[in-house]
């Protein structure tokens, strides 16, 4: 099926889905005693131009909070996960329940998230990876996003290093992101060594380009995390130090990883860290036992589905949400705890 054609249909499918009749329906059968996670990376102004799947604009979000204050129960991490893996007598609640997340630590958490936290007053935890905050420079995919921002065409030639050729060509919207995040999902599968040299080609290409005007991806200082500690709503976690693929590293590395930011993060901000989300949602059972070694309660992943009693404590399933997601998308999420999940409910 030709992709446009695709998309088209499946944005007439989730329309057709989203009116509240069927979603009070979905929240009632399929969320009972649960909990749906939200993951989000980023906000940005809605002037601003950033072709990023993982910026959401500020007015969708506020929209998107709206909407969970009105028809869930939104609580901490800390206290979902009492809800849902304490005892049973706890688990009684009026409405599900939803969780809100931020992955890695950028600047705009501080001057357009907790804002709006503060405003609605509604809990959320970031996970924060501490080597950005520790040197103030951004990770590798980061890099790449904002190199390859702006509305000129973008030819990179990894050719030598048997990556091909990729142009970044189309106009703004999805179907460039869909072009930059082909690129960053095949930097993803190579090992470090090989994704470094890969990186620093694409920043002499690209100038480290970007568009002028862009300041998305920047990242959080230590002074901003300080702020972000002192608000009681918000809950900063370990989402290790140096966020590479964790499956793709040796377990001396992932140890120090992960110990190095829980050990960061609780001399910082004077606080228990206990949660810990993967670098791109990649684990494995040996990753899953370091984690839990040093001392963690649980762990979230990036599969989408509704967070019940009888998931892992360590792999805390959690529904995506992105600048593309129209409202009618959003609702559908939340309320059916990941689309993905709803359509093949059933199958196993």
């Amino acid at each position: 099926m030709n992709y446009y054609v695709g998309r088209m249909l499946e944005h007439t499918v989730y329309r057709a889905m989203s009116g509240e009749t069927i979603l009070a329906y979905l929240r009632n059968n399929r969320l009972k005693q649960r909990a749906v996670v939200l993951r989000y990376h980023e906000l940005a102004e809605d002037t601003e131009e950033a072709e990023a799947w993982t910026i959401v604009k500020k007015s969708d979000f506020l929209r998107q909070m709206e909407y969970v204050s009105s028809h869930f129960t939104v609580l901490s991490l800390r206290e979902a996960f009492d809800t849902i893996h304490g005892p049973q007598d706890n688990r009684e609640i009026d409405k599900p329940i939803v969780v809100v997340t931020f992955d890695d630590g950028y600047e705009r958490n501080r001057t357009l998230l907790l804002p709006l936290i503060q405003s609605l007053n509604i809990p959320a935890t970031i996970f924060i990876a501490t080597k950005s905050v520790q040197e103030e420079r951004l990770y590798w995919d980061a890099r790449v996003i904002n190199a390859l921002q702006g509305s000129r065409p973008i030819r990179i030639d990894l050719e030598d290093l048997s990556l091909g050729v990729y142009t970044i060509k189309s106009a703004n919207g999805p179907d460039k992101w869909m072009e930059i995040d082909t690129l960053i999902s095949r930097l993803k599968d190579l090992d470090v060594i090989q994704r470094k040299i890969a990186v620093e080609r694409i920043m002499e290409q690209t100038g480290g380009g970007g568009h002028a005007g862009m300041k998305a991806f920047t990242p959080l200082s230590l002074p901003g995390l300080l702020q972000l500690a002192a608000c009681p709503l918000i809950s900063l976690e370990a989402h290790s130090h140096c966020h590479n693929i964790l499956t793709q590293i040796a377990n001396p590395e992932i140890r120090d990883s992960v110990r190095t930011s829980k050990q960061l993060l609780e001399a910082w901000t004077k606080k228990p860290v206990t949660f810990f989300a993967y670098p791109n949602g990649n684990y494995d059972q040996r990753v899953m036992n370091i984690v839990k070694e040093l001392g963690f309660e649980g762990s979230v992943i990036t599969k989408a589905r509704p967070w019940g009693r009888e998931e892992e404590p360590f792999a805390i399933p959690r529904v995506g949400i992105g600048r593309y997601d129209s409202f009618e998308t959003f609702k559908l999420k939340v309320s059916s705890g990941g689309i993905r999940s709803l359509l093949t409910a059933g199958r196993n």
